[in-house]
């Protein structure tokens, strides 16, 4: 019999980018969310929090499963800060843990001054 081995995927460290509504356009609503795009990472587990002026346990986000493309994964998370919070120019950082390549990559955000 032929025996067919499929080589196992290198580990590969997650790319992390924050994403935001400009605060220099009108929008409507009390809060500013802000959306934290993990993607390229393999093997799948990995580790998100939001800190907020670097502290951790202050918000809390939804999170969507982590969803296969191709030999890599893809996972975001969105949060909600209120309009007060992003005016007064608080620094919201994601932060990612990826034990499979012993990284840890984070993205911020923060209201632009003009």
């Amino acid at each position: 019999p032929t025996v067919c081995r499929v080589p196992p995927t290198s580990p590969s460290a997650p790319e992390v980018q924050v994403l935001h509504a400009s605060s220099c356009t009108a929008s409507s609503g009390d809060s500013v969310e802000l959306l934290c795009l993990v993607t390229g990472f393999s093997p799948a587990q990995i580790e998100l929090e939001w800190l907020v002026d670097g502290m951790r346990g202050l918000v809390v986000a939804s999170n969507t499963p982590v969803v296969r493309e191709g030999s890599t994964y893809s996972f975001s998370s969105r949060l909600n800060v209120s309009k007060e919070d992003w005016k007064e120019g608080k620094s919201y950082t994601c932060r990612v843990k990826h034990p499979g390549t012993s990284t840890v990559v984070e993205d911020h955000a923060r209201e632009c001054w003009l």
